[in-house]
């Protein structure tokens, strides 16, 4: 579209004013176009990230996302600067867990602004004021600004000069100040560090509720992490019960995983704009050895972890996509009987009837009164992940709320996750024959 453009109306200024007009439109077109991002997955960064911002621009916004997937690079560095283009007289605020993480975030924003050539064409307007560009603060020339609105080479509806920088930063150990602030972006509030220390997950959700207050009531607020824990500010944003000016914030919260079980962004290698060979994405590899952190299903599948002791060992289980042992015939299949499961009973024997087949026997199994699914899971189940005995096919473990999600939280109340696939995997131990001496595994 752009070489179109570009042959029908070869005035290069004219050209980039086009181009400028493109990339204010679509954050996409932003990242690929005016930032030059090479590195960017078309699905994942452009259908899913990027898709979300338009659809909510100037909207508050939940972002969870997975560890690696590049929320920091599509998001906290380069969403203030396509808001600055757009409108240099916005006062931006960006925070971490830790101040000098958020001072290099803002110092990044500016190197952009400063330093992207595509940028400078497009938006020759948007520039630093000399002598204000450190790491106290970053601030535009807003008068330049003021003084090419009055003599008429731009134009910008409700432009004030501004005193205060144009970009700040904060740490959550800190105070927050600041007035008439059109955007905030919280980046990653809690660390491993925070996770383990209610002191400093209330002292999180207190900073937030402050930086709430000093953005104006028509500014917008982004807030992007990974949801840890249960009781962390995260769950209060998604149910609602913490909000700013605006109400309930637009949430996009997704996994290393799509609903098929494939990974969101597969690792590809590309050259950067220094012509390098580089790599960027996930491999099943990497995720295998990340399950060893008893954070990883917050860290990658954006589900909380349960607060307290572990009790299966996760980190004990064998995934496989191929069965690494030899295994003679099925021996027992076990589902729920609930609803669904009854009907799944009948049309299982009747469709053995009409293929003329043997019909297999289905029983019902029912747990005793005084014996408690939590207690049997851990007691039979858990003998088996503990000692290493345990193989699961890749496809049934992975994904969202498929089993490793329910044997990560385990046995947390209110999850939101269930535990059905627990309990019938501790009947498959339970009811499943030992093989004769000889024979193969079941």
């Amino acid at each position: 579209l752009l070489d179109h453009v570009y042959r029908n109306n070869p005035d290069e200024t004219e050209w980039w004013k086009y181009v400028a007009r493109l990339c204010c439109q679509s954050y996409w077109a932003f990242l690929r176009v005016g930032l030059g991002y090479r590195w960017m997955d078309p699905f994942w960064h452009g259908e899913v990230i990027a898709k979300f911002i338009d659809l909510n621009n100037d909207n508050d916004k939940l972002i969870i996302l997975p560890r690696g997937s590049g929320k920091t690079a599509t998001i906290t560095t380069p969403y203030p600067v396509w808001k600055l283009c757009q409108n240099p007289f916005l006062l931006c605020q960006i925070t971490n867990a830790a101040e000098d993480k958020a001072q290099a975030f803002t110092s990044t924003v500016a190197q952009l602004l400063v330093k992207t050539p595509r940028l400078k064409r497009m938006f020759p307007l948007v520039k630093p004021t000399t002598g204000q560009w450190s790491r106290k603060g970053y601030k535009l020339d807003t008068q330049f600004l003021m003084d090419s609105i009055q003599d008429g080479s731009m134009a910008m509806e409700g432009a004030v000069a501004r005193t205060d920088p144009t970009l700040s930063s904060y740490g959550m150990r800190g105070n927050i100040t600041g007035a008439h602030v059109g955007l905030q972006l919280h980046d990653d509030l809690i660390t491993h560090e925070v996770a383990r220390s209610p002191q400093l997950l209330l002292r999180c959700e207190d900073f937030l509720k402050e930086a709430f207050r000093c953005c104006d009531a028509h500014g917008e607020i982004i807030v992007c992490g990974t949801r840890w824990l249960f009781s962390d500010y995260y769950g209060k944003l998604l149910d609602g019960e913490l909000s700013a000016h605006k109400g309930p914030f637009k949430v996009l919260k997704h996994g290393v995983y799509k609903e098929n079980g494939d990974l969101v962004w597969p690792q590809r290698t590309f050259f950067d704009a220094s012509g390098n060979l580089q790599k960027a994405g996930y491999t099943e590899e990497q995720l295998d050895a990340a399950k060893k952190d008893q954070f990883f299903a917050a860290l990658y599948l954006c589900e909380p972890r349960a607060e307290g002791e572990q009790i299966l060992e996760v980190s004990m289980v064998d995934i496989f996509e191929t069965v690494p042992f030899p295994i003679g015939h099925i021996d027992c299949v076990v589902f729920e009987k609930e609803g669904a499961g009854e009907m799944i009973s009948q049309a299982f024997s009747q469709q053995c009837r009409l293929e003329g087949r043997q019909e297999i026997r289905i029983s019902t199994v029912s747990a005793g009164r005084t014996e408690k699914k939590e207690a049997r899971i851990t007691t039979i189940l858990g003998n088996e992940i503990n000692g290493g005995k345990l193989h699961v096919h890749r496809n049934v473990w992975k994904g969202n709320g498929n089993l490793g999600d329910e044997m990560r939280v385990f046995p947390q109340k209110g999850s939101g996750i269930h535990d059905d696939l627990l309990d019938c995997a501790t009947y498959l131990v339970k009811l499943c024959k030992e093989p004769r001496p000889g024979e193969l595994p079941r």
